[in-house]
């Protein structure tokens, strides 16, 4: 029976290696440019997270947005690896800027801030989704650039909301029973 235990081991250890060795390759092949080959490899190496991860940045890179969509969306909730969660949700808003779907990708560009709130790029593309989301909506405004400061403020306002949605869930009758309107 011992022999049986090796044997599985050593199957396992082969596994993963070879799942390990194919995402080298794939991101070799990222690297070169060669996404669709890159992909390829991500889809053999397994349900690692990581994996998945730079799958969707392969898909994303070959401008096959839903699908990348699809594969982020677990990682930026079935994961504790706050990180990697983070970058999931700053992909998210990525994708959604790229498919003009603003208020998506401001909502997944707060997302990230709200894990990390000193990521400078989910603030600049937060910030620039948001001028034009004002553009769009008629909001004029000459192109006039948000400071840090407005940012901040407006961070501290997401945040602020989000608490006192999250205590009106914890307080009896708040939340999930809808209020009787008789």
């Amino acid at each position: 029976m011992k022999w049986l235990s090796t044997l599985l081991l050593a199957l396992t250890a082969s596994t993963a290696a070879a799942q390990a060795d194919e995402v080298k390759r794939g991101n070799d092949f990222y690297r070169e440019g060669n996404y669709a080959a890159a992909e390829q490899l991500y889809r053999r190496a397994g349900d690692n997270l990581t994996t998945k991860y730079n799958l969707a940045n392969a898909l994303i890179k070959q401008n096959r947005f839903d699908e990348a969509l699809a594969v982020l969306a677990p990682l930026t909730t079935q994961t504790e690896d706050r990180a990697l969660q983070e970058k999931a949700w700053y992909n998210t808003g990525v994708v959604y800027t790229k498919q003009k779907a603003l208020e998506q990708s401001i909502d997944a560009y707060k997302s990230a801030l709200r894990i990390d709130p000193a990521d400078k790029e989910a603030r600049d593309n937060l910030q620039k989704a948001l001028l034009e989301l004002k553009k769009q909506s008629g909001g004029g405004g000459g192109g006039a650039k948000m400071n840090n400061s407005e940012a901040d403020k407006k961070l501290e306002q997401l945040k602020d909301k989000e608490r006192k949605l999250q205590q009106s869930k914890q307080q009896p009758g708040g939340g999930n029973n809808p209020s009787k309107d008789w």
